[in-house]
């Protein structure tokens, strides 16, 4: 983790990873091996099963880079976000809006910490670059 970073701010990030790599772990596990309930609802969003196990390899590693280390955690959070668009996506075109704010919550906390530990890669990319005035 970046020890730049002060100690509660280490601290709560670590503990949001953990959390949502957990809750992930578990929902991707269950996706994958096809519980009813998964299946079920594949069926009535009218998505191939295929696809059930496709989503539930993406919720699992990015489960997995959430909690394995510091390092990996910024593709992990940055995959559960791809994972939960998709997600608001889906429960938007078949007009199930009361669930909607799961995926939301769950978006914004993944996206807050790939944000937060985005490697500098990406740091140096999104920084500003002021416009300097030609010289006459």
């Amino acid at each position: 983790m970046n020890t730049t970073m002060p100690k509660w701010k280490q601290r709560t990030i670590l503990g949001l990873s953990l959390v949502l790599g957990l809750l992930f772990l578990f929902g991707g596990v269950t996706k994958i091996i096809g519980t009813q309930m998964h299946v079920d609802d594949f069926t009535r969003w009218q998505l191939p099963q295929w696809f059930r196990v496709v989503t539930g390899l993406f919720e699992t590693s990015a489960a997995l880079l959430l909690i394995v280390s510091a390092r990996t955690r910024f593709y992990g959070a940055a995959l559960l976000a791809a994972t939960m668009t998709g997600a608001l996506i889906t429960h938007l075109r078949v007009h199930e809006y009361g669930v909607l704010p799961a995926p939301m919550v769950f978006l914004a906390l993944a996206a807050l910490v790939a944000w937060i530990m985005r490697p500098e890669f990406v740091r140096s990319r999104l920084t500003l670059h002021r416009h300097q005035p030609h010289a006459v």
